[in-house]
């Protein structure tokens, strides 16, 4: 699939899954096998999300806790990458 964006694009790479292992570890795994790659930063004030949920890499970890005053929501990571130019 990293063959089919051009440079500039970007691949989002979300898991409902808390493991690091299954989110940050498979965007390390990729970065290391794509060095025309890297994590894009994502805004989290422009999409209402604390900055305090930025990994060191710059993906997003968000617990089930997370917004609990108003139900919670599933845990997950995110991450863009972004092919340079």
């Amino acid at each position: 699939i990293r063959h089919w964006i051009r440079p500039g694009g970007r691949i989002v790479f979300s898991t409902c899954s808390l493991s690091p292992k299954e989110g940050s570890g498979i965007v390390l795994e990729f970065l290391k096998e794509n060095k025309n790659f890297h994590v894009e930063d994502i805004d989290c004030k422009l999409i209402g999300l604390d900055n305090s949920l930025k990994d060191a890499l710059g993906g997003l970890r968000v617990h089930p806790h997370y917004l609990s005053n108003i139900g919670g929501v599933d845990g997950f990571y995110i991450a863009v990458l972004k092919k340079q130019q």
